[in-house]
């Protein structure tokens, strides 16, 4: 089961957001050393990647000895520091088969960037990466033999994906959908149709799916989808008839996504006719 760290964070949209907000934000001395940190953090995670255990503990601790400096005299850049530190750390600590403090680093990852938006509501955004820490508490349950409990916050976080409020989610914010910008619908909508296709080809069971899918789907409602999203709220629609058997509800969802269609979306509409395949 693969770990969320990169997925929303290496989208382009994500990162000229983040990256347009911190050019608006902080002073260029303040930029360079947030750079600097976040240099650091990434070369250690890519060493996470590569195995190599050590060498990713030098450069975290480079990185925090740096980050350090900022706590009294900069608080805003620390804890934007620390946006990236407990979102590669906690990939550390899943890897070196500790399940446990990884938990908490994740918890601390949300609670920092609740800590964000609070302190800016132009930093909205990052409650997207929230949004996949979620996933990977979710995977870390499964770890910890929790399936249940892991599945249960899948479905929270779809649902909060398509209509934007959450009220057992407690490190997230709602969102107005309904006025959102571009980018902002853009983001939600790619996040949530990975989350879509990660819940429904890796974390149902496949040998089960049709059964897992009736015990799970029905929490997505039917009466947040059209209303909230048309794209995301009709493949969902689509794979609910297909599992129902309903050969013209699924014939008019298929051409709902098609008049919406937008080429952004091109890999995730290929992967979910590959899903439609399996469930026959």
């Amino acid at each position: 089961m693969g770990w969320n760290r990169s997925q929303l964070v290496d989208k382009d949209l994500f990162v000229m957001e983040f990256l347009d907000k911190i050019n608006r934000d902080l002073s260029f001395e303040d930029r360079i050393s947030f750079f600097y940190i976040s240099k650091n953090y990434t070369i250690a995670t890519n060493e996470v990647k590569e195995g190599n255990m050590t060498l990713a503990k030098h450069y975290f601790d480079k990185a925090n000895s740096y980050a350090a400096k900022f706590e009294q005299k900069s608080l805003h850049l620390f804890r934007l520091s620390n946006n990236v530190y407990y979102r590669s750390y906690s990939l550390f600590l899943f890897k070196q088969n500790e399940p446990v403090r990884a938990k908490e680093m994740i918890i601390e990852s949300m609670k920092n960037n609740l800590q964000i938006v609070e302190y800016d509501q132009d930093y909205l955004f990052i409650l997207f990466d929230t949004a996949q820490q979620y996933l990977n508490l979710s995977q870390l349950f499964f770890v910890l033999r929790k399936p249940l409990l892991a599945k249960r916050i899948y479905i929270e976080v779809i649902n909060y994906l398509i209509s934007g409020n959450t009220k057992n989610l407690p490190f997230l914010k709602n969102l107005d959908v309904l006025n959102e910008s571009e980018n902002y619908k853009n983001l939600r909508t790619i996040l949530c149709l990975e989350t879509i296709l990660s819940f429904y080809t890796k974390i149902l069971d496949e040998n089960n799916l049709k059964k897992e899918f009736y015990l799970f789907s029905h929490k997505i409602t039917d009466d947040l989808l059209l209303k909230k999203d048309s794209i995301i709220g009709a493949i969902i629609l689509m794979i609910k008839s297909k599992i129902n058997n309903k050969d013209e509800d699924i014939k008019y969802y298929e051409n709902y996504v098609n008049l919406n269609y937008q080429i952004q979306y091109q890999k995730y509409f290929q992967k979910i006719n590959t899903l439609m395949t399996k469930l026959n």
